[in-house]
């Protein structure tokens, strides 16, 4: 999945180790689908960055913040969980 940023309208939620400041655009993933809290997941953005994880019981995966509007990877399950791993060793 292929995934585009989009202007934040608020600015509220804070980012560990970076100033959000810094940062006009966020994107934040909600899942709608019965099965899907506990998921895996593991986002790749074009700068560099890595968000890895759980979907939580809302479905949410964590907030997304760039710069300029910018596309992102995310990967579900056994993939997700196979990035994590190699990342890991």
């Amino acid at each position: 999945m292929i995934a585009k940023s989009a202007p934040a309208n608020t600015m509220a939620a804070a980012m560990a180790m970076r100033n959000i400041a810094e940062f006009r655009y966020d994107e934040r993933v909600r899942l709608s689908h019965e099965l899907i809290a506990g998921l895996p997941y593991y986002i790749e953005v074009s700068d560099g960055r890595k968000y890895s994880g759980r979907v939580d019981e809302d479905g949410h995966l964590p907030r997304i913040f760039t710069e300029f509007a910018d596309t992102y990877k995310i990967y579900w399950g056994d993939e997700a969980l196979a990035r994590m791993e190699e990342e890991q060793a």
